[in-house]
């Protein structure tokens, strides 16, 4: 009986890419486990709290209105947002991801497990905020969904020899490889066509100088090779851009189109290669290993070594672990609707990266009309009216983090020459009109200390560090990412406002916050317990000491001006600093200012007692003033016409929370839940009545007027 080969398989590589992700999984649960409570927890940073009633308030009550609202930002944090919740949902993360990667499904079925994990970073991606809006959580929880619907378990038979205990129990089908494979390509060549000089627009990339800087100045949070690597000869930087537009470029599409298996394995090896000197330079989290992940499909298992499978000609069978997975038409259609999606999206990139300046271009209707997908609009095409649009599949996609849109982080550069870095300082004593001394309170793992080397920490991913990059920048995470454009995001700045109102309020609630910084467990009580009275954010320009310096040192620093002025409680009794809840209200309602401009022409409105203005009970109040405004355009606007719109029981509410006396407050005008009340239009609402109430005789202004004046 003859036998005869047949080729590679993709069991044991459709087994590695679970137990990768499984492994990524876990090192990202674990580690956001240890900050996630000072970023989001009740009384951290951004509550998540605080953002879903926000959110409910907005929803206008139950029924339709409120599972359209669940639909639209899914998580399982709607039904409890406790911190204890929060935290055992990270932990419950890490641990099934754990046991996953070293166990497979002798536990629990793979499958299972990593619909779990989809759901709850799904779910923190969804309401998280600014701090769960990075493209490698979109990145991850796309592959986890793939891989949950489409793969077949994992071994749970301890009894299986070598390499066939690491893949799944059947052939994974051709459509669930397929539609793992596109992901894979799509990504990649995204991120090498935004490197395109034609299609970014970058004059670096042009000349090819831009790595010659990007060491220095792009990255983020560079590591010490990063040092060495800005010295390199200007040939080298030239032909390292050259790489990689070989190996973005042109290694995805021979790895997903050549013939020759041979040259499939070298080009997705070389992508994989591409991913090292990347994580030897820079801390990007788990984007890098996560990207060599995405590669596994791309090869057979005899990249593996496993061997050829074999069957008789008599009667064409096989070992049942080597039957092939078969999808429902269910899942066919899936892998179809992904595929078509994610082209969509593809040549959105190709066509322009324009869409970076207004990542909402799906909910923007002149940005929508002018993509491509608007001209494949079926309904359109056969003029009729249809229940679901191109559209609605587009934005459910992205909500649910099912097809993303990849590209953009790398189009732009910044216009000056080395790093500028936030350095934040702590003032508790004044004299006359300046602080005694100034502290600086360095960061954790971001650029400060200029003779300290900055350090690797990938695959951890500290987040407050890295958003400070861009928040210092200038950059909204959410312009450059298009990934996330469909949360309801206050402007750039939102969180470093609450960040540095927490640090002002001390307290045990602050401890986690003060801990994310670069001091002890026992120091960050002790300014907790003694919180400063001051604040101040200076820039300075960093950039990469010369070879052979005297004093060893890493970095050399300039001052580049200052990013927050001396800020202070509502308690510090001194009348030269600006008072937060001043630069709070102007940098909401004057986004494009920087923080000086707010600090030196706020408005009286500004000078109330106590913080910043906080989402407590009378939240549900300016809900319903701003439903009450609308769409109305800002400018002078008279008093009567304002409270003609507005009903008296909440202008008599409004009134209330400026002199401290609403439920829900401690008597400063602080609440209980210590978040911003950010929304825009209300803001507006309260300076065009403030300047109406300026116009009017003391004798006619109305009570909320004196409690505004």
């Amino acid at each position: 009986m003859s036998t005869r080969r047949r080729p590679y398989g993709h069991a044991l590589t459709a087994g590695l890419l679970i137990r990768g992700l499984a492994l990524l999984h876990a090192i990202s649960f674990a580690h956001i486990a240890t900050q996630v409570l000072a970023l989001i927890g009740g009384d951290g940073i951004q509550p998540m709290t605080t953002h879903l009633g926000r959110l409910r308030d907005v929803s206008g009550g139950g029924g339709p209105e409120l599972l359209k609202l669940y639909l639209a930002y899914p998580s399982i944090f709607w039904v409890n947002a406790s911190d204890s919740t929060i935290w055992w949902g990270c932990v419950a993360g890490a641990g099934l991801s754990a046991q996953l990667a070293c166990c497979g499904s002798r536990l629990v079925d793979s499958r299972v497990t990593l619909a779990a994990l989809y759901v709850l970073l799904l779910s923190l991606c969804s309401v998280g905020g600014d701090f769960f809006a990075f493209p490698w959580d979109y990145l991850l929880a796309e592959a986890t969904f793939l891989a949950a619907v489409l793969l077949p378990p994992l071994h749970y038979k301890q009894q299986q020899a070598g390499f066939s205990r690491l893949g799944t129990i059947r052939e994974p089908a051709r459509e669930a490889m397929f539609a793992l494979q596109w992901l894979a390509f799509r990504f990649n060549l995204s991120m090498g066509v935004e490197k395109i000089p034609g299609v970014n627009g970058n004059p670096h990339w042009a000349n090819m100088t831009y790595l010659a800087r990007f060491y220095e100045t792009e990255q983020p949070m560079p590591t010490a090779l990063a040092w060495y690597a800005h010295f390199l000869p200007t040939w080298f930087h030239t032909a390292s851009c050259l790489g990689t537009w070989a190996l973005e470029i042109c290694a995805p599409i021979v790895a997903v189109s050549a013939c020759s298996r041979r040259s499939r394995h070298v080009a997705a090896t070389l992508m994989c290669f591409l991913q090292v000197p990347i994580a030897l330079t820079g801390n990007y989290s788990i984007l890098n290993w996560l990207s060599v992940v995405l590669c596994i499909p791309l090869v057979d298992d005899g990249f593996f070594g496993a061997n050829h499978k074999t069957r008789t000609d008599d009667t064409g069978s096989i070992g049942r672990n080597n039957q092939a997975s078969h999808l429902s038409p269910l899942f066919r259609a899936l892998v179809y609707l992904h595929a078509s999606l994610g082209a969509i999206l593809f040549l959105r990139t190709l066509a322009s990266l324009d869409y970076l300046g207004n990542p909402n271009w799906l909910l923007d209707d002149e940005q929508y009309a002018a993509s491509l997908a608007a001209e494949l609009e079926l309904a359109d095409i056969l003029s009729v009216a249809l229940p679901i649009t191109l559209r609605d599949v587009l934005l459910w996609g992205a909500r649910f983090k099912i097809c993303g849109q990849w590209g953009g982080v790398f189009h732009d550069s910044f216009l000056h020459e080395g790093k500028v870095v936030m350095v934040l300082e702590a003032g508790w004593d004044f004299t006359a009109d300046s602080v005694t001394t100034w502290r600086e309170i360095p960061w954790r793992y971001h650029v400060s200390d200029p003779d300290s080397a900055p350090p690797f920490i990938a695959p951890l991913f500290p987040r407050l560090d890295h958003s400070v990059f861009y928040e210092v920048n200038g950059i909204g995470f959410n312009r450059i990412n298009p990934l996330a454009p469909l949360r309801n995001r206050g402007v750039s700045g939102a969180w470093f406002l609450q960040f540095v109102q927490r640090l002002l309020d001390g307290g045990d609630a602050s401890v986690p916050i003060w801990a994310l910084m670069d001091v002890g467990e026992s120091e960050a009580r002790s300014l907790a317990k003694h919180p400063p009275k001051y604040i101040r954010a200076k820039r300075y320009l960093y950039r990469f000491a010369e070879p052979g310096t005297s004093d060893n040192s890493w970095w050399t620093r300039t001052d580049h001006g200052v990013y927050l002025s001396k800020t202070c409680r509502g308690d510090a009794g001194d009348t030269t600093c600006a008072r937060l809840n001043c630069v709070a209200l102007c940098s909401y309602t004057h986004p494009e200012m920087p923080y000086e401009f707010c600090q030196e022409n706020t408005p009286s409105i500004c000078r109330l007692p106590g913080g910043v203005f906080r989402h407590d009970d009378p939240a549900s109040i300016l809900f319903e003033l701003d439903g009450h405004i609308g769409a109305k355009s800002t400018g002078n606007v008279l008093l009567s016409h304002l409270l003609s719109e507005v009903p008296t029981s909440y202008l008599n509410a409004l009134g209330s929370i400026f002199d401290g006396s609403s439920g829900g407050s401690d008597g400063s005008g602080r609440s209980s839940s210590g978040t911003f009340y950010s929304h825009t239009k209300v803001i507006q609402f309260f300076m065009e009545l403030y300047e109406a109430c300026k116009k009017m005789e003391p004798h006619e202004r109305h009570p909320v007027c004196i409690k505004l004046l």
